[in-house]
């Protein structure tokens, strides 16, 4: 449930309609948040204000985060808006498969699911073991009144850098594979992140690649090597088409690579970026580089401390990752990427609860993207591809629809 618009001066108790009713421009000027986010805020918001909004903010959330158990799904899904965004072509021809793996943060994982949803896409949520209870029991919730949600009912205890982050992961990709045939491109979402753009938005954006097998994986050469080829390292975070998971779930050398990560320290951040190289895979001619550094992916805005490209305002730091705050929202607008590690609420509240609000705004005052932002501008959206590569007929088809909107 969205409780409060917060503009420079006061608080509103409001419903949903009052966002509704202002314009992208309207709230980056004339809103609290939208200060953020238009990058104003060190001129218009003092520290002192800040920090009043993130302690009322602490006690709104401890009140309401838990008000959704008596309700019936009726209510639950009125009350925070599920079915209240419009659905459009583009959506629903290009259903996308998400996996969510959670641990904590209740508020957070609320807000993730508020701004990620669409009925037209397939989510599979992993619960991890050491979850609170009532993270689960809103997990359950959503599978019981949500179109297209499925819980696991197999749960792991994720630790960092282990094997279980895959082993979770794939529980899901397997749930999502055998659900639904419709869903094309494919993302695992933790509940650290936020999206940065609306699904329209962002189906828009994926609708760009120029190849239809193309996929987004960053990777690093390393001198280790699995059968005479070479290992990579690089991010987990990726975008993946559902003909590339189907085949490195029976594939028997994505498999045998698979197992061989096993007892590895941060697997995950070798399994994708080695497998973008195995030549019989699909998708792998349409790549465009070998070397392929985290920045350049279209995925995720992230911010590893002392890396290039690295912009971490809040200054804190977790293992070397940037936490989001709220100084970091306009640089998170700009990045143009799809989705945002890492925020953190026991860190800051004002950037989670704002972006929220932003997102409802681009929902509902609706901007075609601008290509020239991402044609040539990342890898996965570059024209100038390999000989082996194909232009789909949906990047025309993009291109068509995008000079429609202008």
């Amino acid at each position: 449930m969205i409780l409060y618009l917060i503009d420079k001066n006061i608080v509103h108790k409001k419903n949903i309609n009052l966002l509704s009713k202002l314009s992208r421009q309207d709230f980056l000027n004339k809103t609290f948040c939208g200060q953020f986010i238009n990058g104003n805020w060190k001129e218009t918001i003092s520290q002192d204000d800040i920090d009043e909004k993130n302690e009322f903010l602490k006690k709104q959330i401890k009140i309401w985060q838990n008000f959704h158990e008596n309700l019936s799904c009726d209510q639950f899904i009125k009350i925070n808006c599920f079915y209240k965004k419009s659905v459009t072509d583009i959506e629903r021809n290009n259903p996308m498969g998400f996996t969510i793996l959670i641990y904590k943060n209740l508020y957070q994982f609320q807000v993730l699911m508020r701004t990620l949803y669409t009925r037209t896409n397939y989510h599979c949520i992993h619960i991890d073991l050491k979850a609170s209870s009532d993270i689960y029991k809103y997990a359950l919730k959503l599978s019981n009144c949500l179109d297209n949600i499925y819980l696991s009912n197999q749960r792991l205890n994720i630790s960092w850098g282990t094997f279980s982050l895959l082993q979770a992961e794939r529980i899901c990709q397997k749930i999502l594979l055998e659900k639904s045939s419709k869903w094309f491109y494919y993302m695992t979402i933790a509940g650290s992140e936020l999206p940065i753009e609306t699904n329209r938005n962002r189906i828009e954006i994926l609708q760009l690649s120029p190849d239809k097998n193309r996929i987004d994986v960053s990777s690093i050469p390393r001198q280790t090597t699995f059968k005479n080829l070479t290992i990579y390292k690089g991010e987990f975070h990726t975008i993946l088409t559902r003909i590339f998971l189907q085949a490195i779930h029976n594939d028997s050398l994505s498999i045998e690579f698979w197992n061989f990560l096993n007892g590895s320290f941060v697997p995950d951040e070798y399994f994708y970026s080695t497998l973008v190289h195995f030549q019989h895979l699909p998708g792998i001619k349409s790549r465009m580089n070998k070397i392929y550094p985290y920045y350049q992916l279209l995925s995720h805005y992230k911010s590893w401390i002392h890396q290039p490209f690295s912009e971490c305002q809040s200054e804190k730091t977790i293992e070397g990752v940037c936490q989001f705050n709220y100084k970091d929202l306009f640089n998170i607008e700009q990045s143009k990427k799809l989705f945002a590690n890492k925020f953190n609420q026991d860190l800051d509240l004002i950037s989670i609860f704002c972006w929220e609000q932003w997102i409802n705004i681009k929902q509902n005052d609706y901007l075609h993207i601008d290509n020239k932002h991402y044609l040539n501008k990342f890898p996965f959206t570059t024209i100038n591809s390999t000989d082996n590569s194909t232009l789909s007929k949906d990047f025309y088809h993009m291109l068509k629809y995008l000079n429609k909107q202008n």
